[in-house]
């Protein structure tokens, strides 16, 4: 599926295109004078490049990360998850699952089995206990607990133990520990264990498990390792007899295929929890796809953040490219006036820049896309040196590095469209000058007190802006990205309207003006003598 932001530009950038051709066929002499610019000056081209590709390289940057964090997130949300697509239960105070008669969920079970595109439909027992091993002394909290008959592997797919070997549920009176808490507990094969739940229970490992989408099914989110029990055990360690808390319904095909069905099965599911008795307490719950939105939504965020950030650099290049052009459009100031005094209009000098900028702009935007896939690249392997300790290793989210095609399309066109407009904006201010001046390279005058009031104005503006747009989101959002944005407004409107600043002081110098004109001045209007009157001729 194409991505709309991609085909939105593509809409934009055509026109573009169609425009730049036509405009250089009917105007030929700018267009050879930007060629010629370009092809005189080989090295200074490439600086003007690598000045204009940073917007491009922190754009693609941050899209290559959240690129990055969307395949780490989704990747382990399956892992999590499993082949649960829906979860019927009914939320506790305490956060955990309130228990019901197992004869209610195998209805419920047995009346899933008809609906279309489930594959099954399991009772389980998901609840949190603790762990002693006699053989190390070694004691574990905070376990997760997961008990289901050997049937369940039907559709939630087998174990997979540490030696390769496929299991379906552990005999009575023992139990499966996954490598995550095998590490924790020192453990082995044929320990003797005592699970405590409600109650204590001797048991003895039979099994270390993988942590796949097996081994680690419906632990999405929790803390420590997870024990794998068969049904009965585990009603006896939460001292529930007779009675689950959770129904694992799983959809036909495979995990991503299965998303899709995800609202026809919770809608028809819904309908037979009516029809069941007992059953009404219970709902249906989008696990696999709730927990899929989350983590791209996360990634999302992390994209934000990121530009976030990067709106300083993204500023920077903007005022660089502007720098640019005016180094530019100095160093040639003498050839500039030249052409206008033979009869080149200001209109061809700025598509002369513009055919020029145009060509920058779409290399820089190249260049700049593969360097952002790089520093994307590089910010993974700096964020593994920093935090070693993370949940997920280093080494998985170096290996688990990726990048979209939709985002370096992205990264181009957005790239190119922001240096292009920058580009235009610094062609109509270079391409004004006198051309005595710049025949002769003399400096141009300073700008008028306007436009400096003109800047500490909008100085001011943005610090109100911004101040308003943090005020409102740094306690009302989870989005790192507003507060952000907030505060980038306040540094930047408070540097540009900070008393001293030249704005500040033109309108200070102007207002000094006045007041000295206006002190010269009489009541009545007239001139004073000291001012008005003329020294003596001889």
């Amino acid at each position: 599926m194409v991505d709309p932001l991609v085909v939105a530009m593509f809409l934009v950038l055509g026109p573009i295109a169609l425009v730049s051709i036509a405009l250089a066929v009917r105007n030929p002499l700018p267009f050879r004078i930007a060629r010629r610019n370009i092809r005189r000056a080989r090295a200074r081209t490439i600086l003007v490049l690598l000045g204009l590709l940073i917007a491009t390289a922190t754009i693609a940057g941050s899209l290559v990360v959240g690129d990055t964090v969307r395949t780490i997130n989704v990747h382990y949300t399956y892992l999590g998850i499993g082949y649960t697509d829906e979860g019927v239960y009914t939320v506790a105070p305490d956060g955990g699952y309130l228990y019901f008669p197992q004869a209610v969920a195998q209805s419920v079970a047995n009346s899933s089995a008809g609906i279309p595109n489930v594959a099954g439909a399991n009772p389980l027992i998901i609840d949190e206990v603790q762990v002693v091993d006699r053989s190390t002394s070694i004691i574990e909290t905070n376990l997760n607990l997961v008990g289901a008959n050997a049937s369940a592997s039907a559709a939630l797919k087998p174990f997979t133990s540490t030696t390769g070997g496929s299991l379906a549920a552990p005999d009575p009176g023992k139990i499966f520990v996954d490598s995550l808490l095998a590490g924790d507990l020192g453990a082995k094969v044929g320990d003797a264990v005592v699970v405590y739940g409600l109650q204590p229970v001797s048991a003895v490992i039979q099994a270390i498990v993988q942590d796949d989408v097996r081994g680690g099914v419906l632990t999405a989110g929790l803390s420590g390792g997870t024990v794998f029990t068969d049904l009965a055990t585990a009603q006896q360690v939460e001292n529930a007899p007779g009675r689950v808390n959770y129904i694992a319904v799983t959809n036909a095909g495979s995990q991503v295929d299965g998303i899709a069905y995800t609202q026809a099965v919770s809608s028809s599911i819904n309908e037979t929890l009516q029809t069941v008795p007992g059953a009404s307490m219970l709902s249906v719950h989008n696990v696999l796809q709730g927990s899929v939105a989350t983590a791209e939504s996360e990634s999302e965020n992390t994209v934000a953040a990121f530009l976030a950030f990067g709106m300083f650099s993204i500023l920077a290049g903007a005022m660089l490219i502007v720098g640019i052009f005016a180094m530019i459009a100095e160093e040639r100031k003498g050839e500039l006036g030249v052409l206008r005094a033979i009869g080149v209009k200001r209109g061809d000098i700025i598509l002369s820049y513009f055919f020029e900028g145009l060509i920058y702009s779409a290399g820089a935007a190249l260049v700049g896309t593969f360097v952002g896939v790089l520093s994307g690249y590089a910010l993974m392997v700096l964020y593994t040196s920093f935090v070693p300790n993370s949940v997920v290793s280093g080494a998985v989210i170096v290996a688990s590095f990726t990048y979209s095609d939709s985002s370096l399309v992205i990264s181009y066109m957005v790239g190119f469209l922001l240096t292009l407009a920058t580009v235009l904006v610094a062609s109509f201010r270079v391409s004004r000058l006198n051309i005595v001046r710049a025949i002769r390279d003399v400096p141009e005058p300073p700008p008028p007190l306007r436009t400096y009031s003109y800047l500490a104005g909008l100085g001011v503006a943005a610090l109100a802006a911004g101040g308003l747009l943090f005020a409102a989101t740094v306690h009302a959002t989870s989005d790192v990205s507003w507060p952000t944005i907030g505060g980038a407004l306040l540094i930047l409107g408070a540097g540009r309207s900070r008393p001293g600043s030249p704005g500040t002081a033109a309108c200070s110098a102007r207002w000094g003006r006045r007041s000295s004109s206006g002190s010269a001045t009489s009541r009545s209007g007239a001139p004073s003598s000291a001012i008005s009157t003329p020294p003596a001729s001889s």
